[in-house]
């Protein structure tokens, strides 16, 4: 998961097999492609090299959903929740 991460954050479109912690983070589109291993993901790597029209959609989504669910500003809400619950 760390490394799809810092590709993502990096503004890297990744394709990466399809294992539910990543997926659990950043769906489908947002920085990443899921395909099985196999002819598929070679295909999806082709295309990715292929079409810089397709990168840049999939690593701009991808920056996006890593600041909207990363960022400080974002997690301070959840934080100041559980320094309350343990009050």
């Amino acid at each position: 998961v760390t490394k799809v991460v810092q590709y993502v954050a990096s503004g890297v479109p990744a394709v990466c097999t399809p294992l539910p912690g990543t997926m659990g983070l950043l769906p489908e589109g947002e920085g990443v492609v899921y395909r099985g291993v196999g002819s598929r993901f070679v295909d999806e790597v082709l295309e990715m090299q292929r079409t810089p029209a397709r990168r840049e959609t999939v690593a701009k989504s991808g920056l996006a959903a890593l600041h909207m669910r990363c960022e400080w500003a974002a997690s301070i809400g959840g934080i100041e929740s559980l320094i309350a619950a343990l009050r």
